[in-house]
């Protein structure tokens, strides 16, 4: 028979093996609950220590499309005898002036004027354009989705032979100032240098150290269809020769211009090809490049896609706006060099 001792101790030992799970449970609950706040006080804290953005930087696109269009002729003019009308609102040597909607609809396919043009922008931004400062807006569909719109402040150097006889590397610099998730962002890539690596960094409690990354890697490609080296308005018209390029051998093909369209008060040609079919050999269903007028350069590109249904808009598939863009900026190596003191770099 037992005593009466044992009893109780094997009364004690119970309730303490049954108290077990309830005080794990506890430590589980509480240890969930710190780490939330720690969680909370971070990004708290993250989003406090975020870089303050020039709001004039983000300030929403404006387009106008002006007061006289290739789909609007004036009454009693043909659209054709519309677009061929010298526009006396072009300024002296503008390159879109030479080509209008008879230009295309006479030529053996409809971009052969559309090249023609592209190749005399090359040029013309290859003798004046040795750098400039911008804001980028894109938009892109990639990963299955349709990415938030970005802006970011952009410094670009293209590749040249220097008065003294060095070659000029092509350099870019970018800093993320929409979305606020990453706002404070910047980037540095330079053709030749860093072991060709982009050179970033995060921002606020992560800004720890630089980031040395390969442009075409998953983390630098994140949300991008293209990498950093294809940035800039000279390869928008190089990319645009090369698309137009590979679709001369295809018909299902048509080109219009339009005149007068305003992007923040920068008056362009907008030029617009379509492809009516989906096939297997087009990138897209709609492609719009707009070229400012007085400065010869390309300041926007649209891609849309086939729509599904009949009758629905076509679903954007990537979109890139400079704003802002000041030319010939006198922009130096310190420019690319993620040890100026103005940027936000750690230094180590």
């Amino acid at each position: 028979m037992k005593s009466s001792r044992e009893t109780d101790d094997k009364t004690r030992v119970d309730s303490t093996d049954e108290s077990k799970p309830n005080s794990l449970g506890k430590r589980l609950v509480w240890g969930l609950l710190i780490c939330v706040a720690v969680v909370s006080s971070l990004w708290a804290f993250q989003r406090l220590t975020a870089p303050n953005v020039d709001a004039s930087l983000t300030k929403p696109l404006e387009i106008s499309n002006g007061d006289r269009a290739s789909s609007s002729p004036v009454a009693g003019e043909s659209e054709a005898q519309a677009n061929s009308t010298p526009d006396l609102n072009l300024p002296e040597n503008c390159l879109t002036a030479g080509i209008t909607q008879q230009t295309i609809d006479d030529a053996d396919h409809p971009l052969e004027p559309l090249i023609q043009l592209a190749e005399a922008t090359l040029e013309e931004i290859d003798r004046s354009v040795e750098d400039y400062t911008a804001t980028m807006i894109s938009q892109v569909f990639v990963d299955d989705k349709l990415q938030d719109e970005k802006y970011l402040a952009c410094k670009i150097r293209n590749q040249r032979t220097g008065d003294d006889g060095t070659e000029v590397p092509f350099s870019v610099y970018t800093k993320f100032l929409k979305p606020a998730n990453v706002a404070g962002q910047e980037a540095i890539w330079v053709f030749g240098r860093n072991d060709d690596k982009l050179i970033a960094h995060a921002t606020g409690l992560m800004n720890l150290k630089r980031v040395h990354l390969d442009p075409d890697g998953r983390i630098a490609m994140s949300g991008n269809r293209y990498p950093i080296r294809d940035i800039g308005i000279r390869n928008l018209v190089v990319k645009m020769i090369d698309f137009a390029k590979k679709d001369l051998q295809y018909d299902e093909c048509s080109v219009s211009i339009k005149r007068n369209v305003t992007v923040n008060e920068r008056t362009c040609t907008v030029i617009e090809a379509v492809h009516p079919f989906e096939r297997p050999h087009f990138e897209a269903h709609i492609s719009r490049i707009y070229l400012d007028d007085e400065r010869n350069i390309p300041i926007a590109f649209e891609g849309y896609l086939w729509p599904e249904k009949k009758g629905d808009e076509p679903p954007l598939l990537e979109k890139y706006y400079y704003t802002d863009v000041k030319i010939n900026a006198g922009l130096t190596d310190e420019d690319f060099d993620p040890g100026n003191e103005a940027y936000n770099y750690p230094s180590w």
